[in-house]
């Protein structure tokens, strides 16, 4: 997906959902509330609309029923985020054809679930095919055997044909991005899984030298942790990783957040172009 309609009557929500999207290299429009919303559909190719519920003149209820009756907008999908916590609501949104409902305030990890959840379904539908014109390279920096195996067989579900490449330890993750020794062939991951309780060099190090190196500094790096400290989601955030995940200690939502992760980063947001 590349063109997202963001729908809500207060600019501050509108702002804050076009600064995670952006940061993704989305391209963002807005409207202030269903009628807008029904014009830029109209005008512009959308591949994803976020709607508020309680807005002025049409609700996101009345948007989403609106949409469904055109052959030209029935088929993009609707995520509506809303503060009224009324099953009905959610019900009933779902029942006239939303893609999923979220509860405000929403989690950023929540709304990046429900975005992969839609490309997923979008990508399994007849006729429907993930563009995927080379094989996606992705480089794991992980010294947990576990983890690793786990991650391996997350991405045979995967809707995109991506190759994993494994690094355990930090020093060794760093040749491997410089294709420094016995990794003067390795090809240039599209995005780093990395870790951060890790030997010789730690993740945090590991991230740093990532960001302050030009050559490799614009490839996408998801910090996957079982640490959920501010201190370290901080620090992660400060030598600019893309996005921070706790890993969860269920298998199951494990493997479904690998699955999340991948495609969301190499299907739905848009990656930096190989040198």
């Amino acid at each position: 997906m590349k063109r997202v309609l963001i729908v809500d009557d207060q600019a501050s929500n509108r702002l804050i959902l076009r600064e995670l999207l952006e940061t993704l290299e989305w391209n963002c429009t807005e409207a202030s509330n269903g009628g807008e919303g029904l014009e830029v559909v109209r005008l512009e190719e959308i591949d994803l609309i976020l709607t508020d519920y309680h807005m002025p003149g049409m609700n996101g209820l009345n948007l989403i029923e609106e949409l469904k009756k055109s052959p030209s907008t029935r088929d993009i999908p609707v995520i509506m985020i809303t503060a009224h916590s009324t099953t009905d609501i959610h019900t009933q949104a779902l029942s006239i054809g939303a893609s999923a409902v979220l509860p405000k305030p929403f989690e950023f990890e929540a709304l990046f679930r429900a975005v992969s959840n839609v490309v997923a379904r979008k990508a399994a539908e007849p006729n429907t095919v993930v563009p995927t014109p080379r094989k996606l390279e992705i480089l794991l920096v992980e010294d947990n055997e576990g983890d690793v195996r786990l991650t391996q067989e997350a991405l045979k579900d995967v809707k995109v044909s991506a190759h994993l490449s494994v690094v355990n330890d930090g020093e060794e993750a760093m040749a491997f991005l410089r294709r420094q020794d016995s990794y003067a062939n390795a090809a240039r991951p599209d995005l780093i899984l990395l870790d951060l309780n890790l030997p010789k060099k730690s993740g945090h190090e590991v991230l740093a030298e990532v960001k302050a190196d030009k050559e490799i500094q614009a490839i996408p790096v998801v910090v996957l942790s079982s640490s959920a400290q501010d201190d370290d989601i901080l620090k992660a955030h400060e030598h600019f990783a893309n996005c921070y995940m706790t890993k969860p200690t269920d298998l199951n939502e494990f493997w479904n957040l690998i699955k999340h992760i991948v495609e969301f980063w190499l299907v739905i947001a848009k990656i930096p172009p190989k040198n």
